[in-house]
């Protein structure tokens, strides 16, 4: 007799799921990023090891992954608990993922980002 998953259990895993893969996927986009920014600056090919490896290229990797893990965990708390309009959840998450994107270059940095990324989104939003 096998028993069925409780429907939170359920809910939880999805979200779960749909985090750990957008964070893969922000992962593979900033490694894609910083590895074709690496191999213009060195001018080599964008699979040479040396460039994969290069401290940028693997600081685009992890902000890719802050910034998408952070964006996603953000819409997922928006959209469940929150009670605000809707431009309201879009500059938290966009100030939340913008901030997370650029966490080890400072405040000044984040704050920019955060504005930026918040703005780009709302714009995004507003003509979806």
């Amino acid at each position: 007799m096998s028993e069925q998953a409780s429907p939170s259990k359920s809910k939880s895993s999805k979200l779960a799921i749909k985090l750990v893969s957008n964070a893969a996927g922000g992962g593979a986009l900033g490694l894609l990023a910083g590895a074709f920014g690496e191999s213009v600056k060195q001018k080599k090919s964008i699979l040479d090891p040396a460039v994969l490896r290069h401290p940028d290229t693997m600081g685009m990797f992890k902000s890719g992954i802050a910034g998408a893990a952070t964006y996603t965990a953000l819409e997922m708390v928006t959209d469940r608990y929150s009670t605000l309009p809707r431009d309201v959840n879009t500059v938290i998450k966009g100030c939340g993922s913008g901030a997370a994107f650029v966490y080890n270059m400072g405040p000044k940095i984040m704050s920019i980002s955060c504005v930026g990324m918040a703005g780009l989104l709302v714009a995004i939003d507003k003509f979806n």
